[in-house]
């Protein structure tokens, strides 16, 4: 038996997205939300994945470059588990609510790997 019975995303012929997730399914996600949001106001290794080292091999240079990326991603970040709070018992999205739930679905499995040290070897 399939794990979905149906694609869980699948694109209208109005251009929005119908969205055939069970409440089970919306209820975990929609409950790491909070959680994710407070990982993303701190510190620490479950966030590396997220943000990573843009220069390994020159600290001060890296350095610069969190200083400067850091807080814009920080802000696209909340702004989309935002959306994803405000939509998450929605039975159809549009691209951009679309693209913003792929976005924390997508730090949410980073944060989680992180978290199980999975590594892609």
């Amino acid at each position: 038996m399939a794990l979905f019975p149906r694609r869980p995303v699948k694109r209208r012929r109005d251009g929005t997205f119908e969205i055939n997730i069970g409440e089970p399914e919306r209820q975990i996600v929609g409950a790491q939300l909070e959680q994710l949001r407070d990982l993303l106001m701190g510190e620490g290794p479950l966030l590396n994945r997220l943000f990573p080292t843009a220069y390994p091999d020159d600290p001060e240079r890296d350095r610069e470059y969190q200083d400067q990326m850091r807080g814009p991603l920080l802000e696209s970040h909340f702004a989309a588990i935002e959306m994803m709070q405000a939509t998450i018992d929605a039975q159809v999205l549009d691209e951009s609510q679309l693209s913003q739930w792929l976005q924390t679905i997508n730090a949410l499995r980073l944060v989680v790997g992180t978290a199980l040290d999975v590594d892609e070897s």
